[in-house]
């Protein structure tokens, strides 16, 4: 089986996916809409595809199985929803929107379709995932300490709150779905936000974010993250009963003191765009580790944040799922 996919979004991310997507034998890119005309020609002319502006009129006008979404976070939500009525398998990158409400109405939507519906949380998908697991399970988490410094990114709209929700949504979204994936659910959160002057006349979002999360079971994670860093930093660390587990997405997992707890070897692992090809032509989920609805929870913590250092508060985050 061929599975024709069509692309909401052609810049950014989107690249990387197609780069992928072009080295998969059953995959076949059809058409391309992106609001800059530019963008969308530019990639169908590469993949000899077609393309559009108006996402609706490529759904409507050519036959596919399976939709990309990879658009700015508060564009998400309509388009997820058209997507699933029409029976089309979807992959949406992350974060699934800025509003909660609005990504659990298209989980329903996705839901009623009955289609398979991925979130581009790519670090589940990564050898070290099941490599943390494992340690885990042998020796719980009780503690973490997760840090992203970075530069500020490029894009407009990344400054924008309303536009991206800050760093936390948009950006560490991928350490707070991998907490939850290998330690289990995040239950509260408490916020202190920072803002410096961003160089850019449109920014307000924050530009350092320090955050506590309760786990179910009583363990905490402790999130320092930076926009504004003069210096990168991306590592976390986890503090179990038998070791500390330092985590290096790359490269994999390592315990101290050494041989505490036995580390599996890192094993050869297909790629998300992979599991979803796979999963569409094959009509099986077994594969997946980042469907749609889970993901709305990895959204709903990083809001939670948001709100904690709004109103200066502890955020239960089930208060956001109702």
């Amino acid at each position: 089986m061929t599975v024709r996919i069509g692309f909401i979004g052609a810049g950014g991310i989107a690249h990387h996916h197609m780069e992928n997507l072009a080295k998969i034998p059953s995959a076949k890119m059809v058409a391309f809409t992106d609001v800059r005309k530019e963008a969308a020609d530019e990639s169908a002319k590469t993949y000899s595809a077609k393309a559009f502006t108006d996402y609706r009129k490529m759904l409507k006008e050519v036959p596919m199985d399976a939709v990309y979404v990879c658009v700015p976070p508060n564009a998400h939500g309509d388009m997820e929803i058209d997507a699933a009525r029409k029976g089309l398998h979807l992959f949406v990158e992350k974060p699934v929107n800025i509003d909660v409400k609005k990504a659990l109405a298209a989980a329903d939507a996705i839901d009623k379709a009955g289609v398979i519906a991925v979130v581009g949380y790519s670090l589940r998908y990564l050898p070290m995932f099941e490599q943390l697991r494992a340690v885990l399970r042998q020796s719980p988490m009780r503690q973490a300490v997760v840090t992203r410094w970075g530069s500020l990114p490029k894009n407009s709209w990344w400054r924008v709150m309303a536009s991206s929700g800050g760093q936390l949504v948009e950006m560490v979204t991928h350490q707070i779905d991998l907490l939850r994936g290998v330690a289990g659910e995040i239950e509260s959160v408490a916020a202190v936000y920072s803002y410096d002057d961003l160089g850019a006349p449109d920014g307000d979002v924050p530009s350092h974010y320090n955050v506590v999360m309760e786990m179910a079971g009583g363990a905490a994670a402790v999130f320092s993250t930076s926009c504004m860093s003069p210096n990168g930093k991306n590592d976390m660390v986890m503090v179990t009963p038998k070791a500390v587990v330092e985590v290096n997405y790359g490269k994999g997992v390592t315990v101290r003191p050494e041989g505490a707890i036995p580390v599996p070897e890192l094993a050869q692992v297909p790629s998300i765009d992979e599991c979803f090809v796979k999963a569409v032509e094959m009509k099986d989920r077994a594969g997946l580790k980042s469907e749609y609805r889970d993901a709305v929870r990895s959204l709903a913590v990083s809001i939670a944040c948001n709100v904690s250092a709004e109103e200066r508060r502890v955020v239960e985050v089930d208060e956001l799922m109702e």
